[in-house]
């Protein structure tokens, strides 16, 4: 018989509980928490790295350090789910400290619904411009705006996820935006 937690629950007591269970190496409930949760840490990493194989391995070792770490998760601190976020952001400075060589895979941007070829190459060639242009960002302006747009946390979550306070996402946002915008629009006239 099972003991992880009843579906019922909301989500950050579902968390918490499955935290627990894995602090005491449960790896049903591992499982469960990966799979909670692997798709938007692996989204993370997949745009911090901006390569499928760098993210793969990023993953890899958050994995381990969930496992490794669970019982180091304080209740009443940040959710389980920012938590993991952390450990992803904290992984992907140090993968990329350790391998300074470029990368070549670009994100792949999702299929477009709309019948024009020309409006598909457009928002392709624009997904491809803002993709570059936030790999280029400093990590932490990166890290700001992919956890705040891509995944949707909040600026408090964020500020938790990247040991800061929510001023200082709040100004690294602005620092990245501003900058995206200056790039974007010079970009945006090379392909005019």
């Amino acid at each position: 018989m099972s003991t992880l937690p009843e579906v019922s629950k909301n989500n950050n007591a579902i968390d918490e509980e499955l935290i627990a269970h894995v602090a005491n190496h449960n790896k049903e409930a591992f499982d469960n928490l990966l799979t909670r949760h692997m798709n938007g840490l692996y989204s993370v990493a997949y745009r911090m790295r901006m390569s499928q194989s760098d993210a793969e391995d990023v993953i890899q070792e958050v994995m381990m350090k969930v496992w490794q770490r669970a019982d180091s998760w304080r209740e009443g601190g940040a959710s389980v789910r920012t938590w993991m976020f952390t450990i992803t952001h904290n992984v992907c400075i140090d993968f990329k400290r350790k391998n300074k060589r470029p990368h070549l895979e670009l994100i792949e941007e999702p299929k477009d619904k709309s019948p024009s070829a020309e409006e598909m190459v457009a928002e392709k060639e624009t997904g491809e411009i803002v993709a570059e242009s936030i790999s280029e960002l400093p990590d932490n302006q990166k890290a700001a705006v992919i956890l705040t747009h891509y995944e949707k946390l909040s600026n408090a979550e964020v500020a938790q996820a990247m040991d800061t306070t929510v001023k200082a996402v709040e100004s690294l946002l602005v620092r990245a935006r501003k900058t995206l915008f200056k790039d974007l629009r010079t970009k945006r006239m090379l392909f005019m």
